[in-house]
């Protein structure tokens, strides 16, 4: 019966235990990624060389090249 029919009936509801919850420590992988202090000047040098390609090839595609 459900909770109404106990409660009308003056019997106490069933109650259901709380579930338990279980944790446990993971160790986070380690970091195969290197620092490099000149990655930022690389970056930004490729950048560079990226745009100046890319506006040679609008220009060779206006000109119908």
């Amino acid at each position: 019966m459900g909770l109404f029919s106990n409660w009308f009936k003056g019997k106490p509801a069933q109650q259901t235990p709380p579930a338990q919850t279980v944790l446990s420590a993971v160790q986070p992988p380690t970091r195969s990624i290197k620092y490099d202090a000149s990655l930022v000047a690389k970056l930004k040098s490729d950048h560079g060389e990226l745009v100046e390609l890319y506006g040679t090839l609008g220009k060779d595609a206006q000109a119908g090249r």
